[in-house]
């Protein structure tokens, strides 16, 4: 080999060395990326996932509380006035409990339409709530159905 090609061949391994390394910097971008996508994408289906949970357990609040509705109508044996009031208390709480269960289910469908479009931060502030809500909802959930519970056997046994 010529002396004078050297420095083309040193030039052209250069380029070559170059395009490589070009090449592996997008990979490693590409796949940090991917990896970004894939991750924020997971988060955006457990949120979704979770909150779907959320609202089954409003579901079931809103379903044992209309039946306690009913059982108080129905009941014979209290005073007309407790009656009263404790229906209206209950009907309180059945409103509370329902438009909690709208607003989960509204903020359901906003994610079912925009998920590819809804950003980090925006799902993590929903993660962020949806946590919370799940949290309170383990807690007063069971307190809840059992304070239920115990009026039903009231109900049943009160005295008038």
């Amino acid at each position: 080999m010529s002396k004078e090609l050297l420095p083309f061949f040193s030039a052209l391994f250069s380029f070559i060395a170059l395009v490589v390394s070009i090449t592996a910097l997008y990979n490693t971008y590409r796949s940090r990326k991917n990896a970004e996508h894939d991750s924020l994408r997971k988060m955006k289906i457990d949120t979704v996932k979770e909150l779907r949970e959320v609202e089954l357990v409003y579901r079931g609040i809103c379903s044992d509380t209309e039946e306690l509705i009913k059982s108080i109508e129905m009941s014979t044996n209290m005073n007309p006035y407790g009656k009263k009031e404790l229906l209206k208390g209950v009907r309180d709480n059945l409103g509370f409990f329902t438009q909690s269960r709208q607003g989960v289910t509204n903020m359901l469908s906003k994610l079912d339409e925009n998920l590819m479009s809804i950003s980090r931060e925006e799902i993590e502030n929903i993660a962020q709530f949806t946590a919370f809500e799940a949290n309170r909802l383990a807690e007063n959930g069971r307190i809840i159905k059992e304070r239920f519970k115990d009026l039903k056997e009231m109900i049943g046994k009160a005295p008038y």
